[in-house]
């Protein structure tokens, strides 16, 4: 569990609750995701009435939508070339998995003088539906959605992964969770 620790955080049991935001008709096209972002009175008022992400915003600033992924689609093992850090929410899935690796990328390029190799050890993110989870975007990570649309609440922060960092967001979220009751 340490390594994964690395990878994902499960922030609090809290479900989320998305009954009151708009969210806009048009989506855009990012990789492969759809992205619905969120009316913008809707999403301040959504910050406003949740104590934990009126606490985050003050901290650092970002923006919020619904990511659609169509079945029968693969986003293969990347990083992320801007984000550090994003705190994600599964909001629904038939069949669905994200899988982390630290090996897989290196063994596509072979280390050490080696061929490459084409296995890798990996890592689940077992997403409990609606609930929290930070999510570390530097650690080469893969979707795979084998069937039904899959739905996912996501934060992107205005800050790059020079500026903000899993293992640092990590710590002060564990610090404002003993320092509040309301997660």
């Amino acid at each position: 569990m340490e390594t994964a620790d690395n990878y994902y955080f499960k922030i609090c049991d809290q479900d989320i609750n998305l009954s009151n935001l708009n969210i806009e008709s048009d989506s855009y096209n990012h990789n492969g995701f759809y992205v619905y972002p969120f009316e913008k009175e809707s999403e301040e008022q959504f910050v406003k009435d949740n104590p934990f992400l009126c606490w985050l915003y003050e901290l650092v600033p970002f923006k919020c939508g619904i990511i659609k992924m169509s079945p029968n689609l693969l986003y293969n093992f990347h990083k992320d070339v801007s984000r550090g850090v994003c705190i994600n929410v599964l909001l629904s899935h038939t069949n669905s998995v994200t899988l982390f690796s630290e090996e897989v990328l290196q063994n596509q390029l072979g280390k050490d003088g080696k061929p490459p190799t084409h296995y890798a050890n990996f890592e689940k993110l077992d997403y409990e539906i609606n609930k929290f989870y930070l999510f570390n975007n530097q650690i080469p990570h893969a979707v795979y959605n084998f069937e039904g649309e899959r739905c996912l609440f996501s934060i992107e922060f205005s800050l790059d992964k020079n500026k903000l960092s899993y293992p640092v967001l990590k710590r002060k979220i564990k610090q404002w969770k003993t320092s509040t009751t309301d997660i």
